[in-house]
């Protein structure tokens, strides 16, 4: 899955580390994985909901769940954070869209 990534969308996961949340680029895959699971469990809890309200809950559960998580990545691989350059991954998309 990570050869993947790295091949449609950045070469640098294959080397990713994030010192903030204490994972590498293997550990990445696997967690990308559990949060795969964790959508089919989702799927199965919204389609479960005997009723249009308890649908909601299982919604606004989901999507808080799912804004916590995008800000906890947004802080954990943000260069303020990390340092570096983004000079690499700018070229290689400049590159991706020509």
């Amino acid at each position: 899955m990570i050869d993947e990534r790295a091949r449609r969308f950045d070469p640098s996961v294959k080397s990713f580390t994030a010192p903030v949340l204490g994972i590498s680029s293997l550990e990445l895959g696997a967690l990308l994985g559990i949060w795969r699971t964790e959508a089919y469990h989702n799927a199965e809890k919204l389609i479960a909901a005997p009723t249009p309200a308890a649908r909601r809950r299982v919604a606004a559960a989901i999507e808080a769940n799912a804004a916590q998580r995008a800000r906890l990545i947004q802080v954990a691989t943000s260069y303020a954070v990390l340092g570096g350059s983004t000079a690499a991954r700018e070229r290689f998309c400049a590159r991706q869209a020509a």
